[in-house]
């Protein structure tokens, strides 16, 4: 393993620590450790080996004594450049168990929940077996419980929901919620329905809000839709009491056409895991009861100083002709990476062009990091708009970037104030994940995101190939008819001891049953 040994002089004998600022060459310092003064007689050396250095990168280091609020000017700089080959592009590594909810997920930003098993109370398990969004819950000879979508969602204990039937699921609330989720440990399998999956589309507020913890979406789209004079959205995060919701997990779910945002988040420890948001509809009549006629979010996250600290990763994520992907407000940690954000920002309003400049594809009022993070320019892309903006001049703004690249006239970064860039990423980077790197990012996110990879219908193929081709696309003001979905029917076959044989890290056999199953529709 390579590392640094600094070697320092304490000159006098007033100072309680020594602060370490660290960067690689070419970047900003960012604080790397404080190292305790000796309490013997000044001068005395001092020592602090850095082992977090990697082969082939230079690194710069500064020095600067400590006494409460009172701090020396900082020593000269030393540079060094840590010998040996660089590691070899990085790889997702999905032949490891991470000891995430699914293997290959690692334990962090809420992918460790506990979801559909509960905590202490047997689960049930719900047969989403009809179209019908209303569909009472009713029992099954067999012990589970069978019904529509709202129900089994809604349901007031922990249970893991099989979404059996293919086909296009009509939320038949307008203007409200329609599945309001008020109860924790749930895990909604849409991996079970046969073909082309399950789409959930209406035009309520949002077709699903989470107003609890320990919720996880597999495998299925949710289309909204404007107009009406709502704030439409598609599907999101929210409080649950007076406390934010946490430990949300998307896996694998594909958004479009929400009025207000595609996906909302109010929560801490919330996961986005190879996701698609596509086509937040821009100026759609009703807008103003949202805020604003302009509109068009991706992925917005917090709006509230209740979000401080909250933790947020989006990872292995496809954003298509949205505004805001992501934006992140309220001080959150987030962590973003291997992730592309097409023909973002959004056309120049006519009406108020001021307004359009909030359209950029990744914006920060938080600490961050972004690690292989592509802004691809596109038709409805203005010149000169940034790839990522830090808007405020705000105490404590970190940006931690690497290996983040953007095309045609994409300004790469622009922020207001002072710098925020820092060296080492402010927030926790997952153990045991590793990037796809940039020269594979578009071709691996062409093969991974959305709710079925293999067998995506001709929306989900059309925004896919859009960002690929980089030329087609555009942002809609109204909503689209959707792609039909041939209606069947397949019957998962629930393993024996379903909740048993729990494994080191507390999954049980039918969470490893349906992680089998997700597989095959994602490869």
């Amino acid at each position: 393993m390579p590392s640094v040994t600094l070697y320092f002089t304490q000159q006098s004998d007033d100072e309680t620590e020594f602060e370490v600022q660290r960067k690689e060459l070419g970047g900003s310092f960012a604080s790397l450790t404080t190292v305790a003064a000796d309490a013997t007689t000044a001068p005395s050396p001092v020592t602090f080996q850095d082992l977090s250095v990697l082969n082939g990168i230079t690194y710069v280091y500064r020095v600067r004594a400590k006494n409460g609020s009172l701090v020396s000017a900082w020593s000269n700089e030393t540079t060094i450049t840590i010998s040996g080959a660089p590691p070899p592009p990085p790889v997702i590594i999905d032949g490891t168990d991470l000891g995430g909810i699914r293997a290959q997920m690692p334990r962090a930003y809420g992918m460790d929940g506990v979801f559909g098993r509960g905590a202490g109370v047997t689960p049930m398990i719900i047969r989403v077996n009809t179209l019908n969004w209303n569909t009472a819950l009713s029992a099954v000879g067999d012990g589970t419980l069978q019904g529509g979508f709202k129900a089994a969602a809604t349901y007031n204990g922990p249970a893991y929901v099989l979404l059996e039937d293919s086909g296009i699921i009509t939320c038949g609330v307008i203007g409200g919620i329609g599945a309001q989720m008020l109860f924790p440990y749930k895990t909604i399998a849409g991996q079970c329905a046969p073909g082309q999956g399950v789409s959930l589309e209406g035009n309520a507020d949002g077709i699903i809000e989470v107003n609890t913890h320990d919720v996880l979406f597999q495998h299925f789209r949710v289309r909204a839709g404007g107009g009406g004079g709502i704030c439409g959205g598609a599907i999101g995060v929210w409080y649950y009491g007076s406390a934010i919701s946490s430990k949300v997990v998307f896996d694998h779910i594909s958004a479009s056409w929400g009025q207000d945002e595609v996906f909302y988040v109010k929560g801490n420890d919330v996961a986005f895991w190879r996701c698609l948001a596509a086509e937040s509809l821009y100026q759609t009549p009703g807008s103003e009861a949202c805020g604003g006629i302009e509109q068009g979010h991706g992925l917005l996250v917090g709006t509230g100083g209740d979000t401080s600290g909250a933790r947020i990763a989006v990872i292995g994520c496809l954003f298509v002709s949205c505004g805001r992907g992501p934006e992140l407000h309220d001080n959150v940690r987030a962590f973003i990476a291997d992730t592309v954000n097409y023909n973002g920002c959004g056309p120049v309003s006519t009406s108020n062009p001021a307004a359009s400049l909030w359209y950029q594809s990744g914006e920060v009022s938080s600490r961050s990091a972004y690690i292989n993070f592509r802004a691809k320019q596109g038709p409805d892309t203005p010149d000169g708009y940034a790839a990522i903006r830090v808007y405020y001049d705000i105490p404590g703004n970190q940006v931690y970037l690497r290996d983040c690249t953007s095309t045609g006239t994409y300004l790469p970064f622009v922020y207001s104030g002072a710098d925020p860039r820092v060296g080492i990423s402010p927030v926790d980077v997952p153990g045991g994940w590793a990037s796809v790197g940039s020269s594979a990012l578009e071709s691996w996110i062409a093969a991974n995101v959305g709710a079925f990879p293999n067998n995506r219908d001709s929306a989900d193929d059309a925004f896919v190939n859009q960002m690929l081709d980089g030329n087609s696309g555009g942002w809609k003001q109204t909503r689209p008819s959707s792609p039909s979905i041939a209606h069947s029917h397949a019957t998962f076959s629930v393993p024996s001891n379903p909740f048993g044989d729990i494994d080191e890290f507390g999954r049980n056999n039918m969470d490893r049953a349906l992680d089998a199953k997700a597989i095959t529709r994602e490869t």
